[in-house]
């Protein structure tokens, strides 16, 4: 991993260990998101989830 990865990363799990579970407790509005909104969504969660499976 890149060390530029590598700090992302770290950042990431800096802002996570901030979080608390209501700020997961399902309200995305993701009904009021346009279309295109959505698929922006998606693909950034895709993102998310191939780069988290290659750590």
């Amino acid at each position: 991993m890149k060390s530029s990865e590598q700090k992302d990363l770290e950042d990431f799990r800096k802002i996570l260990e901030k979080t608390s579970p209501t700020d997961f407790d399902g309200h995305t509005d993701f009904d009021k998101l346009t279309p295109e909104q959505r698929l922006l969504w998606l693909s950034e969660c895709a993102q998310f989830l191939t780069e988290v499976e290659r750590d």
